[in-house]
């Protein structure tokens, strides 16, 4: 089973330290594979290296969509996953 955690951000990285530290405390079943995609909804593009991402052993990955609305960060972000159960979070 494929499992991608999708958050929509904008130009925030600051904001994310709560959500993601929590993530870190997944308790992620052995029979699952699970990714973390971040996406920056902000015209000023961001990298990974932008957010502190304590999440060990789950891949994460920022994708930025410049258009602003939750919508098409969601939209952006689905493009970018591969997985058969898609989680959001704000």
């Amino acid at each position: 089973m494929r499992i991608a955690i999708l958050v929509c951000t904008s130009n925030q990285p600051g904001t994310m330290v709560q959500t993601l530290t929590s993530m870190a405390n997944l308790a992620i079943p052995a029979s699952a594979s699970c990714t973390l995609t971040i996406v920056n909804n902000s015209p000023n593009p961001m990298t990974a290296d932008d957010f502190e991402i304590p999440v060990k052993g789950l891949p994460a990955t920022v994708v930025n969509e410049p258009s602003p609305g939750l919508s098409l960060a969601r939209n952006t972000g689905i493009s970018n996953i591969e997985a058969e159960y898609v989680i959001f979070t704000d």
